[in-house]
């Protein structure tokens, strides 16, 4: 190795890895898998660097769903304040920890340092907003609402969760959903990406440390995953399946769940449009897409997928050919590095390339990075692609890499309907200068998310979540809690 790499302590680096992934969090405690068993992961931006960890099957998921079960009443019953104060140290470990859950997320995932950094600090703000609301909705509650003289809703915990969470943002998915569980009362069990466990497993260690029940979380990183998630959903004890993922998988869990009906939470797929008014910025709009495009090297959901811009907007298009030809590629922990690292895997690198080549191959005007990615990783050059047409695959599929088409529209009634010609419904951006442009394009969109002026749908306030094929439920503020929690009408005179 020559250049940063040389200077990074690799076996260092593969010994710590190993030595989070040894074990299963699993019943109060880390343990091996019931039978043992391993399998091998390796970083995206350094595929030699591989460690191993225990992969749980069947066995384990029951231990895990026997363990939660028991403690289900008992943590059902505590106050939603002691619930409260258990994330709030949980919180706080993380924050306090944030260099080493950093260095974890950004070699396992492939992010910068500094973006794996915002990642476990974005994680903090949400454990301590869905704290905050967790205390102010459930105090406010009280024991049950009186909606007549005859009437009492309560709102009960479902009891235990399965939460199924994939390897782009391996920490924050992992602790929203975990949190939301433990906070309305529901012991949970994570199963994380097999491509990305430690970052889980260092999650799910240091809420037991913190005081986390015996029986609360458990954390089974498996190469099994159906084997894993039938083993659950077909045990009636289970409550409810929390899933992000590709739609496809979403699919799979749906019918998983359909034999004991559980409750169901899916946040699926993206295509989200990033549209341009006619009255803009450019400078800001071009900003602005290049952070919603290239947050996590461009594999989000929420990541811009497709620019649409006026037929004239050419100093948005000049801008952005300039920077996406600045742009540099490098490995995680090199301090030296642009925030665009590799891709997740040779296979998705290779799904990227193939994108830009049909749209190549069908006209399309293609402006990449000119400097060479590394040769020992899953990189992908950056690309800007002009003149992409709706109806092409690159317009149609979820990219989930640095690649950014460009279509353009005649009228705002076009660019609504560019922007909402997909299956998808996740995400959009809407940026301009003239408030009823703005106001008529996010109102038009068939979407879950909207950021207006602004390079990310994500906040600690804002519930997440979308419509179509992106899936149904919600994540964070009231309305992702309430995702866990079944209302009871009690009818009569209680006095």
């Amino acid at each position: 190795m020559n250049g940063p790499r040389a200077t990074q302590d690799v076996q260092g680096l593969r010994d710590r890895l190993a030595e989070l992934c040894a074990e299963l969090v699993v019943a109060g405690g880390s343990g091996r898998p019931e039978v043992p068993s391993s399998f091998t992961v390796s970083a995206p931006g350094m595929p030699a660097l591989t460690w191993s960890c225990a992969d749980a099957g069947p066995g384990d998921a029951d231990r895990a769903l026997d363990a939660a079960w028991g403690c289900h009443p008992a943590w059902a019953a505590t106050h939603v304040s002691e619930r409260a104060a258990l994330v709030r140290r949980w919180a706080a470990r993380i924050e306090t920890d944030t260099d080493r859950y950093a260095t974890v997320i950004a070699v396992e995932a492939g992010k910068s340092l500094p973006e794996a950094r915002r990642e476990a600090l974005f994680t903090v703000a949400t454990l301590k907003a869905l704290a905050d609301t967790a205390e102010d909705l459930f105090t406010e509650a009280g024991p049950g609402t009186r909606r007549d003289p005859m009437v009492t809703v309560r709102q009960r915990p479902l009891g235990p969760v399965l939460a199924i969470t994939p390897w782009n943002f391996p920490l924050s998915l992992a602790a929203r959903k975990t949190a939301s569980a433990l906070l309305t009362g529901c012991p949970v069990i994570l199963k994380p990406s097999e491509l990305t466990p430690a970052s889980a497993l260092l999650m799910g260690r240091d809420l037991i440390r913190e005081g986390a029940p015996e029986g609360s979380v458990s954390v089974l990183p498996t190469t099994r995953s159906a084997e894993l998630t039938d083993a659950l959903t077909g045990d009636p004890r289970l409550r409810k399946v929390s899933f992000t993922g590709s739609t496809e998988v979403g699919r799979a869990v749906l019918r998983a769940t359909a034999r004991n009906l559980q409750r169901v939470s899916l946040e699926l797929g993206g295509n989200a449009p990033f549209v341009v008014c006619p009255e803009h910025d450019a400078e800001k709009a071009a900003s602005g897409v290049l952070a919603a495009k290239l947050a996590n090297n461009g594999q989000a959901c929420t990541a811009a997928n497709r620019l649409i811009v006026p037929d004239d907007a050419r100093r948005v298009r000049t801008l952005l050919a300039e920077r996406f030809e600045e742009l540099r590629v490098g490995w995680s922990l090199d301090p030296e590095a642009s925030p665009v690292g590799p891709v997740i895997s040779a296979e998705a690198a290779e799904r990227v390339e193939a994108l830009v080549s049909d749209a190549r191959a069908r006209g399309a005007r293609v402006v990449r990075a000119r400097a060479e990615p590394p040769e020992d990783g899953h990189y992908v050059r950056p690309a800007l692609v002009l003149g992409v047409e709706p109806h092409w695959p690159i317009a149609r599929q979820e990219i989930f890499g640095p690649v950014l088409p460009v279509l353009t529209y005649r009228d705002l009634d076009e660019a609504v309907r560019i922007a909402d010609g997909t299956e998808y419904g996740l995400a959009a951006y809407v940026y301009g200068t003239a408030p009823a442009e703005v106001a008529r394009v996010a109102n038009g969109l068939d979407t879950g998310l909207v950021a207006v002026n602004h390079p990310s749908v994500s906040h600690p306030a804002a519930p997440f979540g979308g419509v179509k094929h992106s899936g149904y439920g919600r994540e964070n503020a009231a309305e992702g809690l309430s995702e866990y929690m079944s209302a009871t009408s009690t009818v009569g005179n209680l006095e």
